[in-house]
């Protein structure tokens, strides 16, 4: 269940200590600040989705998660775990999803806009875009291309990469005009 794996991994981030009036055990850590969905699993195994929704509401309602929230829910998905959610009375707190200079979804798909319908904090991840954006792939192509991570993520890079240079290039001038540290 989702709660006996939350309490085991409780227990080993702050593993049990014996009380010192008798031989019982005391937590000091009994709940986590924030338990996330990574994935909606309504497109490839939607068997699975009520059961880890049911999993979110245990473990808020027990105390162990003092909030609850998503991970890469587009808009219907979130309206619809919010709506889950909120029949058992349990606030949907965070959404978190790739956001970017190189990946505005959220901002063209509606997402944003449905958190603040919501009333869901969205947290963006990779703000970088996976390093494309830190400047660490810039130069010369055959010193470069070596530094790539392999397999997909590589190809992709290798296909994105000329289109990143300017970016980058405005990111260095604003940096500059506001008296700003970049460092590619």
């Amino acid at each position: 269940s989702m709660e006996g794996a939350l309490r085991a991994s409780l227990d080993r981030i702050d593993p049990p200590m014996p009380s010192s009036d008798d031989q019982s055990t005391s937590k000091t850590a009994n709940s986590i600040e924030l338990m996330q969905l990574h994935w909606s699993a309504a497109n490839y195994a939607p068997w699975q989705e009520p059961g880890l929704r049911a999993g979110l509401v245990q473990c808020y309602e027990k105390g162990l998660a003092k909030a609850v929230g998503g991970s890469n829910y587009g808009p219907k998905q979130l309206r619809s775990l919010h709506d889950t959610l909120a029949q058992s009375g349990v606030p949907l707190a965070t959404n978190q999803v790739q956001f970017s200079l190189l990946s505005r979804q959220p901002l063209l798909n509606g997402l944003f806009d449905t958190c603040v319908e919501l009333g869901v904090v969205p947290i963006g991840y990779s703000p970088l875009a996976l390093g494309l954006l830190s400047g660490r792939y810039t130069g010369d192509p055959a010193h470069d291309m070596p530094l790539l991570p392999k397999g997909p993520r590589g190809a992709l890079f290798k296909q994105i990469l000329p289109g990143v240079t300017p970016l980058l290039s405005t990111l260095k001038a604003v940096a500059e005009e506001e008296q700003k540290n970049y460092s590619p």
